[in-house]
């Protein structure tokens, strides 16, 4: 998508240059500072768009992001051997609870990376640091799901 006003836009005031300056009680100088303040409007309400644009994007990324999680559980449940073992760290991998970093990668850490990859670029500090308080969340499910026979 090609975006025709800066986003610079926003912090910039009419400048008139070398034009003639005009108090701001003539009908002249009114009409310049209008003008001005009408081009101030445009780029604030542009910036408000694109940040709705920003978060719709990235609720749908999430939301498609949890639809490929629950059907990889699905699937890992599907696939696990009858006494399940091992479903937990092919799914979820595994966390040092000391340090909180990722021992062994599961199918989430994939999931996860790939759904980072996709979001634009300025969200992904914040998007990555949600990913331990995910993870905690969909095992938290897990856990409270009865077995299933």
């Amino acid at each position: 998508m090609v975006h025709i006003i800066p986003l610079s836009v926003g912090q910039r005031r009419l400048d008139p240059g070398n034009a003639a300056q005009y108090p701001d009680a003539s009908p002249v100088g009114g009409a310049v500072q209008q003008l001005g303040d009408h081009w101030q409007a445009v780029a604030e309400r542009y910036e408000q768009r694109m940040a709705q644009q920003q978060a719709f994007d990235t609720e749908i990324a999430a939301r498609r992001l949890g639809a490929e999680i629950a059907s990889a559980e699905a699937d890992t449940v599907a696939n696990a051997p009858a006494d399940g073992a091992g479903l937990h760290h092919a799914m979820y991998g595994e966390v040092d609870p000391h340090t909180g970093r990722v021992v062994l990668k599961g199918r989430f850490d994939t999931l996860f990376d790939n759904f980072l990859k996709q979001a634009p670029p300025e969200l992904r500090p914040g998007l990555a640091g949600r990913k331990e308080a995910l993870r905690d969340q969909r095992q938290a499910e897990e856990d409270s799901q009865p077995p299933t026979a």
